[in-house]
């Protein structure tokens, strides 16, 4: 059994815009592929790359965001959680 109405196509589309779960988990396919870009350093240390994760599940000591350096010659990452994603926070781990 399907349902069709006039403006099916209309309505579907109004309230998938405006459905926040839809918008979250959507398929995110639209934007145009770019190439890859290759990161290179000239030496060890030179060049490092920040990345703050969250907010996630709260572990058990309250943490919800990552912060993780990556040396991209090296590749060694280091990784703290937070609790808070601030500046100063950042500022230390730098």
């Amino acid at each position: 059994m399907g349902y069709y109405w006039p403006t099916m196509g209309m309505d579907s589309s109004t309230f998938i815009k405006s459905c926040h779960t839809c918008q979250v988990y959507g398929n995110l396919h639209h934007k145009p592929h770019t190439s890859l870009q290759d990161m290179r350093t000239p030496w060890p240390f030179h060049t490092w790359g920040l990345d703050l994760i969250g907010p996630i599940h709260p572990a058990s000591g309250g943490y919800i965001w990552i912060l993780m350096a990556t040396e991209y010659f090296t590749k060694w990452v280091e990784a703290i959680p937070l609790r808070k994603a601030t500046g100063a926070a950042v500022s230390n781990f730098i």
